[in-house]
């Protein structure tokens, strides 16, 4: 279908990257949920922590959800052929940073903190991680 108006495609292939992007985005998310409901963790970033998950996806990335979200919208910017969201992807990821992942890091507790801290050797009874 030919464009009425508007800027050329982004590149040859941007469709299949984007949904290339996307089920990877979409996979990650869905993987780190399933990890932390499998830790007993909570998942809703405005509730207290109840659990440090450091396996599946946390082993490599300390937010993946986030990381997700990113890769979602550079997928979307493939799929739909637009470039916005290739600059909405940075600006999402530094507002993220600071407003969800800075603030909670400063005053981030768990609710089971007498139990004890995860070490790299493992968790003390009571944490998920590890």
């Amino acid at each position: 279908m030919a464009r009425l108006w508007g800027p050329p495609a982004l590149f040859p292939g941007a469709f299949a990257a984007g949904g290339l992007l996307v089920g990877l985005a979409l996979g990650l998310d869905l993987w780190a949920m399933v990890e932390m409901r499998r830790r007993r963790a909570n998942i809703l970033p405005h509730r207290a922590a109840t659990a440090l998950v450091t396996t599946g996806p946390f082993a490599w990335s300390r937010n993946p959800i986030y990381l997700a979200n990113g890769l979602l919208l550079l997928g979307l910017g493939g799929l739909f052929d637009n470039a916005w969201f290739f600059v909405a992807a940075p600006v999402a990821a530094f507002a993220t940073d600071r407003l969800a992942i800075g603030a909670r890091n400063d005053t981030w507790r768990p609710s089971s903190a007498r139990r004890g801290p995860c070490t790299s050797a493992g968790c003390a009874a009571g944490w998920a991680g590890g």
